[in-house]
């Protein structure tokens, strides 16, 4: 009896909580429109992490919250109304699926990753710190970043099964890239969202760059901006991805400028146009310096 009491009022309790989560979300939505519905799906937090043992292994554990299957609809909602075309794993058999699989295919046997139960990811502690880290303490910023652009690279030429093409991260801010000074490597981590698979991997591979510089833009000055960029763009090396990047480099209108503001944390507007169009500059230039290098080593 007590057992069952038990359990309806752990169910009770579900429901509730996914009750709250609806009129958070409904609420912001009602007051405030698409940019209060951004806003109150990124506070609410998917995922619990944790640092535990596994055997005699300290090991990250990820777990998915209770009531985090409506936060990922309505989050899903607003990635189809600003035209992201990614997505939240919602079924969480998928999701541990889809995380495990990132792992062993960018990682291998080097770390060991495993689901546990029905919500749970675990893995291997991965070295390093992220690259916010790195960027805001400067002093190996400029090889974090440039480690950051090769590893992209390397996973990028990867075959995934899912997506049926080469893979892509979808989602490589600074803090989803761990930096190790004494091996001079990053690792990617976090494989919580996929791009749609309808999308090409050119414009997928487009899109990670411009995430990371997004972020950049975010946590640097006016001074590093450029030389940080570049950095990631040059290490990336890739002409194809980066014209694309190029073409996407542009002030945002209408409901990607939302998105934009998003994934630069709130910048101011002047600032965001002032950056885009020096970044723009600046690649023209370079542009017109590789194409002289071509040039010269194809007369060679």
């Amino acid at each position: 009896m007590f057992a069952a009491l038990n359990r309806k009022r752990r169910f009770s309790s579900f429901n509730l909580r996914i009750l709250a989560h609806c009129a958070q979300i409904l609420r912001r939505v009602r007051t405030g429109g698409l940019t209060n519905l951004a806003s109150t799906i990124e506070s609410i937090k998917i995922n619990a992490i944790s640092l535990e043992k596994r055997g005699n292994r300290l090991m990250w554990i990820k777990r998915r919250q209770l009531g985090s299957g409506v936060t990922a609809v309505f989050a899903n909602l607003f990635f189809f109304l600003v035209r992201a075309r990614i997505h939240l794993w919602i079924n969480l058999e998928k999701w541990q699926s889809w995380e495990v699989a990132c792992f062993r295919l960018l990682y291998g046997r080097s770390l060991q990753v495993f689901p546990e139960g029905g919500r749970t990811v675990c893995v291997d502690m991965v070295p390093g710190k992220n690259l916010r880290e790195w960027v805001i303490e400067s002093t190996f910023a400029i090889q974090a970043i440039r480690a950051a652009g090769k590893e992209l690279r390397r996973a990028h030429g990867l075959w995934s099964s899912k997506l049926e093409d080469y893979w892509s991260h979808s989602d490589p801010h600074l803090e989803n890239l761990l930096y190790d000074s004494e091996s001079d490597q990053a690792r990617l981590i976090d494989f919580e969202l996929i791009h749609d698979k309808s999308v090409p991997a050119l414009k997928r591979h487009a899109d990670d760059l411009l995430v990371f510089l997004q972020d950049l833009m975010s946590c640097v000055s006016a001074e590093q901006w450029v030389p940080y960029s570049l950095a990631l763009i040059e290490a990336y090396d890739d002409p194809l991805v980066l014209a694309e990047v190029r073409r996407r480099l542009i002030v945002p209108r209408g409901w990607s400028a939302i998105w934009w503001k998003l994934r630069t944390d709130y910048v101011d507007w002047r600032v965001m146009i002032e950056r885009i169009e020096t970044l723009n500059t600046a690649l023209s230039m370079k542009n017109h310096e590789w194409t002289r290098i071509e040039t010269a080593n194809a007369r060679e």
